[in-house]
């Protein structure tokens, strides 16, 4: 049955941020890249017009906020130090796949217990007075790690702290990562031009 058209735009953007480190108060910054998509539907296709220019519009909001208030874990080139929201971005970010798998365990007995019906029942490999046990243990199985699995993931993330890792290491890291001293002062200049610009 035709319901309508899910239309999907696609926005990319990048911006300098600019960071004071918290730690050392030395200045730094890095290149910063954010790709955002967004869908909207169109019931029927009655408004197809309106369905891509809200998705386009409702992709271009969206990466102007993820340019604004997000950030990259970039520790200071000077110190090593993380800042506080990096911390929190790389908790956010870390054993990521563990959420994707969690969805997939939350699905798999849809496809598991269909799939063994049509091989089990059909070919009478399993009585069908058996099956609903089968089927019982299968989800429950499935389910039951999905709380296992974000669980552990949490507690992980809670307790993970880059700044433990050696400081020669982020230090590094944050040399590679960061902007050169003058491509920063370039970008510093820029930024308070622009400033100026706009009041």
């Amino acid at each position: 049955m035709f319901l309508g058209i899910d239309y999907t735009a696609t926005a990319s953007g990048a911006v300098i941020k600019f960071v004071k480190c918290e730690e050392c108060g030395g200045g730094y910054a890095y290149h910063m890249a954010r790709r955002i998509k967004a869908s909207q539907f169109s019931p029927i296709a009655l408004d197809n017009r309106g369905a891509a220019e809200g998705s386009r519009r409702a992709a271009t909001q969206r990466l102007r906020a993820a340019l604004a208030n997000s950030c990259d874990p970039v520790p200071c080139p000077h110190c090593g130090w993380y800042q506080a929201a990096m911390v929190l971005r790389l908790r956010r970010i870390r054993f990521k796949w563990v959420t994707q798998l969690s969805i997939l365990l939350f699905l798999a007995p849809l496809f598991l217990v269909l799939g063994l019906a049509l091989i089990f029942v059909e070919h009478h490999l399993v009585p069908e007075e058996d099956f609903g046990p089968l089927a019982a243990a299968i989800a429950g199985t499935c389910w039951g790690l999905i709380p296992l699995l974000l669980g552990g993931r949490y507690l992980l993330n809670r307790r993970y702290d880059p700044n433990l890792k050696p400081a020669d290491d982020r230090i590094a890291l944050g040399g590679r990562l960061a902007l050169s001293e003058e491509r920063f002062a370039r970008a510093l200049e820029a930024a308070e031009e622009q400033q100026r610009d706009d009041t």
